[in-house]
């Protein structure tokens, strides 16, 4: 049997603590900053108060998205059985319905236990995840490749899951089979970046809406009143249009 995992599911329970904190910690360290800066030069209140909250927003789903992309990446497992199928097992599968803090650690404790098991870790996770039936798309990411699979889960549903790969030994031997499992005369798509300059185009765009109506309203009275309304319902459309091309590229479509 191969199996191909990263070599950071010992730390898995680790990385998601000091993950969760230093997140809180660089919100509320930027909201802080931003509250005496406003008090030093002397901004109005609710400018302030309104820059400190889109910082600690932004940072806080920005950072967290990136923690969650590094702890479901470490928790996968791939392996290939005798019969040369290849099967894909999401850890923290395997961990209870608990707090996320117990099952963080259950998780890093069962790759502790694939990772040491190494070619003999079959009994621990044969027939525990889904096997990959066809490999629909397989391209290259700024790090790593996106997979999108169709897989048969046990009790015989079959579904749609994409997966993002890095970090793995021997990844391009990994590679190498989903490749074998896409549709005949099908290649690896070329890097694509499109997704993410197209997510932060609307972000910005956003960001700007954002900041007329901050400038606009009463409470500031720098630009016309009469345009708050207006730009704050436009706002809402370049903001559904950045999450919708960063889901996009998170799922390597």
């Amino acid at each position: 049997m191969k199996i191909w995992m990263t070599d950071k599911g010992g730390r898995y329970a680790a990385r998601m603590l000091l993950g969760t904190v230093g997140i809180a910690a660089a919100a509320l360290a930027g909201v802080c900053l931003l509250a005496v800066g406003g008090i030093v030069l002397g901004w109005p209140a609710m400018e302030a108060a309104l820059l400190a909250l889109i910082f600690a927003a932004a940072v806080t789903v920005a950072l967290a998205v990136l923690l969650g992309r590094a702890c479901v990446r470490d928790a996968l497992i791939f392996y290939q059985d005798e019969e040369g199928a290849l099967w894909v097992l999401d850890a923290r599968w395997t961990a209870g319905g608990r707090s996320s803090l117990i099952m963080a650690a259950e998780t890093g404790r069962f790759l502790k236990k694939v990772r040491q098991a190494g070619a003999a870790a079959g009994p621990l996770i044969t027939g525990a995840g889904g096997r990959v039936l066809s490999v629909e798309n397989l391209k290259p990411l700024w790090r790593g490749h996106s997979a999108v699979c169709r897989i048969s889960l046990p009790g015989g549903r079959v579904c749609r899951r994409s997966f993002r790969i890095g970090g793995i030994p021997d990844e391009e031997e990994l590679l190498a089979v989903l490749s074998r499992l896409m549709p005949e005369g099908a290649e690896p798509d070329p890097f694509d970046n499109r997704n993410r300059i197209k997510g932060l185009c609307f972000l910005l765009l956003f960001v700007l809406c954002a900041a007329v109506c901050a400038l606009s309203h009463p409470a500031a009275g720098v630009l016309p009143q009469e345009i708050y309304f207006p730009f704050l319902g436009i706002s809402l459309l370049p903001l559904w249009a950045a999450v919708y091309f960063f889901v996009r590229h998170h799922r390597g479509e």
